[in-house]
């Protein structure tokens, strides 16, 4: 099982070619054995994974 959670980032501008960014992160990589199908089912049950990926928002250009 593989567990990975973007947090919070930021960008600082040092000059106008230059600029330092920040973000933070937390992986897991878990091995399970001899887990039943039933439990992966009824943990994953209530996950809407459709919505995993969807970022919401407007795009400025500036």
């Amino acid at each position: 099982m593989n567990l990975d959670i973007m947090g919070p980032s930021f960008t600082l501008n040092i000059t106008p070619v230059h600029s330092i960014a920040l973000y933070s992160r937390v992986r897991s990589i878990t091995s399970l054995v001899d887990v039943n199908g039933q439990l992966i089912d009824e943990v994953s049950k209530d996950l809407d994974v459709s919505n995993s990926f969807l970022i919401q928002g407007e795009i400025q250009m500036v």
